[in-house]
């Protein structure tokens, strides 16, 4: 059985505009996890929460890794 993972990764110093049209860029690929995976996003002021939780840590590292690609995307296409 592998452990219980979860992660909350949390980018700050980003205007609440940039930080929203990351959330919005991410929401449509967010619908449809395998059993017991799940990702929580947020704006929380000036920074864009994330929480990623379940599946293996292979699976984990995989969705935080392509999480973060889109999220770099989406920030640098709203840069200001």
């Amino acid at each position: 059985m592998s452990p219980a993972c979860r992660v909350r990764i949390r980018i700050a110093e980003v205007s609440e505009r940039r930080a929203s049209a990351a959330l919005a860029a991410l929401a449509p690929d967010n619908v449809s996890f395998p059993p017991g995976q799940s990702m929580e996003m947020s704006v929380e002021g000036g920074a864009l929460v994330i929480v990623v939780g379940g599946g293996t840590m292979a699976q984990l590292v995989a969705t935080v890794d392509e999480a973060m690609a889109h999220v770099q995307a989406a920030l640098e296409a709203t840069a200001e």
